[in-house]
C-alpha cells in the first residue's frame, strides 16, 4: 500500500496547487478560510494610533440633519487643538452650500489652518479592467472631488469607492484615472499618516509601495490592488467618541482632550443615514469603519496573510498525507486522525490571532476526506481480495482433508470386512484386526477433528439490541437477561445491593450498571477491593485521615465515602475484612457518620453501598467469619451472577467482543476452537476468558493467520470435556498438579492454567491441601503423600513428601500468624491440628 499512498499524495499536492493557483478558485477558498478563522477569534481591539469621532442617532437629534459644515470645521479645529496627528472626515463635501456660503469658507479655513485634513472624492464609476503591464486594476470614471475652496486646502484626497461586494473582506488600495495611480481614501490616510504628503507610491510586483527619502513600506497586494482585511469586530473594538461628547468637552475642558499622533476618522455610524457593508464579523458596519480598518491595518501591517499557492499546496498536501498513513476505522487510528484535526484547527487560529497569517483549512480537509475515502477504497478492494484467498486456501485444505477422510473410511470399511472372514481362523489375526480398525478409526477422528478446525465460525455481532443494559454483552438467550431485570428494578430503589459471584463474572460491571441507570448517575461511582488491602489500609482509604494521623500521613486525605458522597461505593471482596472493621462500616451504614482516622469532627455522608463477595456470605456468617448485623444490613437486595459455565451461549458474544476490543477485527473462529471454548469450565469466568481471547490471538496473527485454531487455546481448554462436573477450585488445583506429576513448574503452570492466577495462591492452596489430608491421615506424612500424589511413581511420591516435610518444618520455625498469611480459611482449622501435631512430637 506504501506506493499507492505515494501516488495519492502527489496527486493531491497537484489537485491543491491546481486550486489554489487559479485566482477566482483561490480567492473564494481564502475567503472561507478567513471567514471562519475571523469567527473562531472572535473580535479584537483595533491599534491605538486610530480613533473614530463618530455622529449616531443622539448627534443627529441635537444637531440636525443633515449636519452643517461649521460643525464639521469646528470638530477640525478641536482635533487640532488635541494634537491629531491627520484628521480623515469621511464625507463627500462636493457642492457647495446655498444656504449657509459662510460655513463652507469657515469649512476651507480650519482646513488650511489645521494642514493635516484628508478628504474623499468619488468616482462616479469604478470598473475593474486590465492594464498594459497585465495587472489587473479599477478603472475610475467621471470623479466627484470636494468644492473647490475645500479642495486647495486640505493635505490629501483619496477616493472612498469601496467597489461593489457584498461582503467586505478586501480593501481596495487603488485605481487608475487619467493614467495615474490614485490612492483610496484608508490608503492615503495611512500613507499620510506614515510619511507625510512628499512620499511616492507605485506598484511593484505583487506589492504596493510608499516612498520617501530612504523609508519604503511595502503592502501585498493581490492582482485587483487589494489587500484582504483582517476586521477587528464593530465599533466597541475601536477608541471612539461622538461629535458631540467631543465639542463639549473641548468646551468644558480642553486640556482633557490628549489625541497627540493620532490618526481620527469622523464618520456617520447612524443607522438609516450611513452606508453599511457586512463583514465576516459584523452584519451591519457603517463604511467608515471599513475605511478605518483600512488604515489600521496598513498602519500597523496586520492585514491578512494568506500563504503562497506552493506552501498552501504542500501544507494541504501533508495534512492528507498524515490522514492517509493513518487511515481507518481502528480506535487508535480514528484517534490520531481526530487529534490531528482538532490541533491543526487549534494552530491555525492561534497562528492567525497571532501574526493574522491564513493557513487554509477547507481545502486540507477536502483533499483529507478524499484522502481517506480512497484509501479504504483501496484497503476494501486488498481484503476482498486477500479474503478470497483465504476463502481459497482454506477451500482447498478442507477439499484434501476430505478427500483423506474419505479414503481413510473406505480403508476403515476395507479392514472390517477383512475382519470378519478371518475372526473364524485366528484369535491373533482378528486381535490384530481389531487393533488396526481401532487405529483408523482414530485416525478418522482426528481428520474429521482437523477438519472442523478449519471451518469458519460464524462471525458473532456483539452489537446489542437489547432494550435494556446493551453495552453488557450477552446472547438473547442468555441466564444474565434475569439478573439485569432485577438490576433494572432495583437501580431506581435506594437500598443496599449485594451481589454475589465467583472471581471474573463481572461484579463490578453489574454493580455500575445498577449505578447508571439509578437516581446516582451524575455522581461518582469509587470501586474498593477490600481484599487487596490491610484492615489499616482500608480504614485509611475508605475513611480518610488527617495530617499526622500515622506515620507517613504527611496530609489530609479525604476518604472514598466522602469522595463518593451522593454517589455509589462499591466494596468488593467484603468477606476479605476483618471484624474490628466490620464493626465501624456497620457504624457507617446505620448512621451515615463517620470520622477520619485522628480526626475528631463528625462527617455525614449520603452514600449508596452495594457490596460484594465471591464467596458464599452467608457460609461466612455461619462460620462466625462475618458479623451477622452487618450482613443483614448490606444484604437489601442480592443478585447472583451465574458464572461462565451456566451461560456458555455467551461465550462467542464475549470471545468476538474481546476480539474487536483489543482490535483484532480481522481474526475469526474456527468451529473447533470455539467449540473447544464452549467445552471448557471457565472457572476464571470473563476474566479467563479474555486473556485466552487476546492469547489465542496474539498466536494466530504472529503466525499470519486469520484464523483462530484450536491449537492457540491454551492445552487445558484443547482437552476440555462438556460434560465434566465443576470441581471446587482446590479439586481443580490438585487435578492439575497430579496432572503435572508434582514438577517444579507444575505450580506456575497450574496458576496459568486455572485462569492467569496468582502463583502465591496455587502454592497457598497447595499447603491447605497438605495440612488438611495430614490431619485426616493421623499425622502420617509416608500415606499424607501417597493420598495427595494419587500416583504409583515412587519419585512422584517423594516429591509430594517433601513438600510435606517442608510444610512441617516450617510450622517448627515460623510464627502462627505468618502461616495463617495467605491460607485459605478452610484450612485454617487442619493448620491448628498440625501445629498441635508439631507440639505434641507427633510430627
Amino acid at each position: 500500500m506504501t506506493t499507492q499512498r505515494i501516488a495519492l499524495v502527489a496527486v493531491l499536492f497537484f489537485m491543491a496547487f491546481a486550486c489554489l493557483s487559479f485566482h477566482p478558485v483561490a480567492d473564494f477558498i481564502i475567503s472561507m478560510d478567513s471567514d471562519l478563522l475571523h469567527k473562531l477569534r472572535g473580535d479584537r481591539k483595533a491599534s491605538d494610533d486610530v480613533m473614530l469621532v463618530y455622529i449616531d442617532s443622539q448627534d443627529v437629534s441635537q444637531l440636525g440633519w443633515p449636519i452643517t459644515r461649521d460643525y464639521y470645521g469646528y470638530a477640525i479645529h478641536v482635533l487640532k487643538q488635541a494634537g491629531a496627528k491627520v484628521i480623515a472626515p469621511d464625507v463627500l463635501f462636493v457642492t457647495q452650500s446655498t444656504r449657509y456660503p459662510e460655513f463652507d469658507e469657515d469649512l476651507g479655513h480650519f482646513a488650511e489652518i489645521a494642514g493635516n485634513v484628508i478628504v474623499p472624492f468619488a468616482f462616479a464609476h469604478l470598473e475593474d479592467t486590465i492594464s498594459d503591464d497585465a495587472a489587473t486594476h479599477f478603472l475610475g470614471d467621471d470623479p466627484h472631488f470636494p468644492f473647490q475652496p475645500l479642495q486647495q486646502h486640505v493635505r490629501g484626497m483619496g477616493f472612498n469607492n469601496l467597489a461593489d461586494e457584498t461582503i467586505a473582506r478586501h480593501g481596495l488600495l487603488t485605481a487608475v484615472w487619467n493614467d495615474s495611480l490614485i490612492p483610496s481614501f484608508g490608503l492615503e490616510c495611512a500613507r499620510q499618516f506614515l510619511l507625510g504628503d512628499s512620499s511616492t507610491l507605485r506598484r511593484r510586483g505583487k506589492h504596493l509601495e510608499l516612498e520617501k527619502n530612504a523609508v519604503k513600506i511595502s503592502i501585498p497586494v493581490d492582482q485587483l490592488q487589494r489587500i484582504r482585511l483582517n476586521h477587528f469586530g464593530s465599533l466597541a473594538g475601536v477608541k471612539s467618541t461622538s461629535l458631540v461628547d467631543l465639542l463639549q468637552t473641548f468646551q468644558a475642558s480642553p486640556d482633557s482632550l490628549d489625541l497627540y499622533g493620532k490618526l481620527v476618522f469622523i464618520g456617520v455610524t447612524a443607522p438609516g443615514t450611513a452606508p453599511i457593508k457586512v463583514t465576516p464579523l459584523n452584519a451591519a458596519l457603517p463604511a467608515v469603519l471599513l475605511q478605518l480598518t483600512i488604515a489600521e491595518n496598513i498602519i500597523s501591517e496586520n492585514f491578512l496573510r494568506p500563504l503562497s499557492p506552493v506552501s498552501a499546496s504542500l501544507l494541504t498536501t501533508v495534512f492528507a498525507a498524515v490522514i492517509a498513513f493513518f487511515y481507518g476505522y481502528s480506535r487508535k487510528r480514528l484517534a490520531i486522525i481526530s487529534s490531528v484535526v482538532f490541533l491543526y484547527l487549534i494552530a491555525s487560529a492561534l497562528i492567525f490571532k497571532l501574526s493574522a497569517i491564513v493557513l487554509p483549512l477547507s481545502l486540507p480537509f477536502i483533499t483529507g476526506l478524499t484522502a481517506f475515502g480512497v484509501m479504504l477504497g483501496f484497503e476494501y478492494h486488498a481484503r476482498s481480495r486477500e479474503e478470497a484467498q483465504r476463502q481459497n486456501h482454506y477451500t482447498n485444505e478442507m477439499s484434501r482433508k476430505s478427500k483423506q477422510l474419505a479414503a481413510a473410511q473406505m480403508e476403515l470399511e476395507k479392514t472390517r470386512a477383512q475382519l470378519r472372514d478371518i475372526q473364524q481362523r485366528s484369535n491373533k489375526s482378528a486381535k490384530t484386526s481389531e487393533i488396526e480398525i481401532d487405529k483408523k478409526e482414530k485416525e478418522i477422528e482426528r481428520l474429521r477433528q482437523e477438519l472442523l478446525d478449519l471451518s469458519v465460525a460464524g462471525k458473532k455481532d456483539v452489537k446489542s439490541d437489547h432494550q435494556l443494559f446493551p453495552h453488557i454483552v450477552r446472547a438473547s438467550d442468555s441466564p444474565m437477561a434475569d439478573v439485569l431485570k432485577m438490576v433494572e428494578k432495583v437501580a431506581p430503589v435506594d437500598i443496599p445491593v449485594l451481589i454475589s459471584g465467583e472471581t471474573g463474572t463481572g461484579k463490578e460491571v453489574i454493580s455500575r450498571a445498577i449505578h447508571d441507570s439509578g437516581p446516582r448517575q451524575r455522581h461518582a461511582f469509587i470501586a474498593v477491593n477490600c481484599g487487596a488491602l490491610s484492615e489499616t489500609l482500608l480504614e485509611s482509604d475508605l475513611f480518610g485521615h488527617e495530617k499526622g494521623a500515622f506515620t507517613g500521613a504527611a496530609n489530609r486525605r479525604l476518604g472514598r465515602f466522602e469522595l463518593a458522597d451522593k454517589g455509589t461505593l462499591f466494596l468488593d471482596e467484603i468477606t476479605e475484612t476483618s471484624a474490628n472493621f466490620q464493626a465501624k462500616l456497620l457504624r457507617v451504614l446505620q448512621e451515615g457518620t463517620f470520622e477520619r482516622l485522628g480526626g475528631e469532627k463528625t462527617i455525614q455522608v449520603n452514600v449508596r453501598v452495594i457490596a460484594a463477595s465471591s464467596k458464599n456470605i452467608f457460609h461466612q456468617v455461619q462460620m462466625g467469619n462475618f458479623r451477622e448485623d452487618l450482613y443483614y444490613r448490606l444484604n437489601g437486595f442480592a443478585i447472583d451472577i451465574p458464572p461462565l459455565r451456566e451461560r456458555r451461549e455467551d461465550i462467542p458474544q464475549l470471545a468476538q467482543h474481546f476480539l474487536n476490543f483489543y482490535n483484532y477485527e480481522n481474526l475469526l473462529f474456527s468451529e473447533a476452537a470455539l467449540k473447544a471454548m464452549k467445552n471448557h469450565t471457565w472457572p476464571g469466568n470473563v476474566r479467563e476468558l479474555e486473556n485466552t481471547v487476546r492469547r489465542a490471538a496474539l498466536l494466530a496473527q504472529s503466525d499470519g493467520r486469520d484464523l483462530i485454531r484450536k491449537i492457540d487455546l491454551p492445552e487445558l481448554l484443547r482437552h476440555a470435556n462438556p460434560d465434566l462436573n465443576f470441581k471446587s477450585f482446590d479439586k481443580q488445583v490438585l487435578e492439575s498438579l497430579r496432572a503435572l506429576h508434582f514438577s517444579h513448574a507444575s505450580i506456575t503452570q497450574t496458576a496459568k492454567a486455572l485462569g492467569n492466577k496468582d502463583r502465591g495462591t496455587i502454592a497457598d492452596y497447595l499447603r491447605g491441601i497438605c495440612y488438611e489430608v495430614l490431619a485426616k491421615s493421623k499425622f502420617d506424612i509416608k500415606s499424607a503423600a501417597r493420598e495427595i500424589a494419587q500416583s504409583r511413581d515412587a519419585r512422584v511420591i517423594e516429591r509430594v513428601e517433601t513438600k510435606i516435610n517442608n510444610y512441617v518444618s516450617s510450622i517448627k520455625t515460623s510464627t502462627r500468624s505468618a502461616l495463617l498469611k495467605g491460607l485459605p480459611k478452610k484450612y485454617h482449622d487442619f493448620l491448628n491440628q498440625v501445629i498441635r501435631a508439631v507440639d505434641e512430637k507427633k510430627l
